[in-house]
């Protein structure tokens, strides 16, 4: 069984949440996904110049983080952290 910390969960998420914000603040055409890898726990943000561009994964272990929460910036640091950690016990994965 694979082990990860919560805590790597969550500094993952937060570097990646921000680095997608920053991304989306040059301007309103900006956007990002969420996504992890759940055969090796990494979690990362795509990030694309229009919504009419997406990268496609063909990879079963490789899915992206929902969060349907519009709140702060900590609220959905939360559920992006829930959420992978959801995925990532469904994937076999033991959280420390």
């Amino acid at each position: 069984m694979k082990k990860i910390e919560r805590r790597e969960i969550e500094k993952q998420v937060k570097k990646e949440y921000a680095a997608a914000r920053d991304w989306c603040s040059y301007d309103h055409f900006r956007y990002y996904k969420m996504m992890i890898d759940t055969s090796d726990g990494d979690i990362w943000s795509d990030v694309f110049l229009s919504e009419n561009e997406w990268k496609v994964y063909h990879s079963e272990t490789i899915m992206s983080l929902e969060n349907y929460y519009y709140g702060t910036i900590k609220e959905k640091e939360a559920e992006y952290i829930e959420d992978a950690i959801r995925k990532l016990k469904s994937a076999g994965w033991e959280i420390v």
